[in-house]
């Protein structure tokens, strides 16, 4: 788990000596086992004040900075004003702003040459989540990757293309700040076509057409994979089936645990694994059976069919005193 270090600032003003927690991540987030395992690490300072935020930098692995900003929480972490991450080459990558985590106000997102690519502005909404995919949004500026404007001040066509040999293009236009109209989105030159309307930013319908010949109508926009009852009814659910072994409370292990799952088309849970390390292996076995047992959830949606989906979730384990 976090190992912890006291850094001692003995050639500045005196000072309380601050703590710090220095954890490693793959590319895909999760934590890695190791150093050699990682692309990159976090490092987290405790607040100096009881009213102070955690200090959050990242790093690449050649010790040029990836992110850093402030957090209300680690457990999970929860983000507070700007964060600002950086591409490999030191240029600026976004600016985000924060309000107990979630985004609000202006959003700045770069290309990797400096270019500014786009400015989206979060209203103030504390219906919307970041977990939804769909998550409203304005779009106030949009460039190409040499800083010509294509959408000013709310207004113009919107044309992104992501991805390495099998490009995405998402184009549409955009009318005070929304969605409006017809999108197109190309995945690879013959793999999949979809078309969607909006109107006002709000999604009205779409029709999807894959390399294998299904095609799809639907008047959803995707989702993510979700427990059917809700995120807050999951948890109370591995509360009560939670049961501490015996084993570990013998040898007095505690702790958080990382659990990664798919969510497979049918909404049943599979490819149980942990993810870094844990305190005991008994508590890795209690945490996969309890979440093994909230099967089924329900599935992303994307284009308007079933998709398989990975989660990682923490089960924490605390002693009684």
């Amino acid at each position: 788990m976090k190992t912890l270090i006291i850094a001692l600032l003995s050639f500045l003003l005196p000072v309380i000596a601050q703590k710090k927690s220095v954890i490693f991540y793959k590319k895909d987030g999760s934590q890695a086992s190791s150093r050699k395992d990682a692309e990159y690490s976090r490092v987290v300072k405790e607040p100096e004040t009881a009213t102070d935020f955690y200090t959050v930098q990242e790093y690449y692995m050649d010790g040029k900075l990836k992110g850093e900003g402030k957090a209300i929480s680690l457990s999970p972490y929860k983000y507070e004003g700007p964060y600002t991450n950086y591409y490999p080459n030191g240029n600026k990558k976004s600016v985000l702003n924060y309000n107990s985590n979630v985004l609000k106000g202006k959003q700045s997102y770069y290309y990797v040459n400096g270019k500014l690519n786009e400015v989206r502005v979060y209203p103030d909404s504390s219906a919307q989540s970041n977990t939804t995919p769909n998550r409203q949004y304005f779009i106030e500026t949009y460039n190409d990757t040499t800083g010509t404007p294509l959408i000013t001040g709310g207004n113009g066509y919107y044309k992104n293309t992501t991805g390495g040999k099998i490009k995405t293009i998402n184009e549409g236009p955009v009318k005070q700040g929304l969605k409006d109209g017809e999108w197109t989105i190309t995945v690879g030159k013959d793999s999949i076509l979809v078309k969607e309307v909006y109107a006002k930013g709000i999604f009205v319908r779409g029709n999807s057409k894959f390399a294998n010949g299904e095609t799809y109508s639907y008047d959803k926009p995707d989702r993510k994979a979700e427990f059917a009852e809700g995120t807050k009814v999951f948890y109370q659910l591995l509360g009560k089936a939670l049961r501490y072994p015996s084993v570990a409370v013998e040898n007095r292990k505690q702790g958080r645990v990382y659990i990664s799952f798919n969510i497979q088309k049918d909404g049943t849970l599979s490819d149980f694994k942990l993810v870094g390390t844990a305190p005991d292996e008994s508590l890795v076995t209690e945490a996969i059976r309890v979440i093994s047992i909230s099967s089924p959830w329900l599935p992303a949606m994307q284009y308007g069919r079933a998709v398989s989906a990975k989660y990682t979730i923490p089960v924490v384990f605390i002693l009684d005193r």
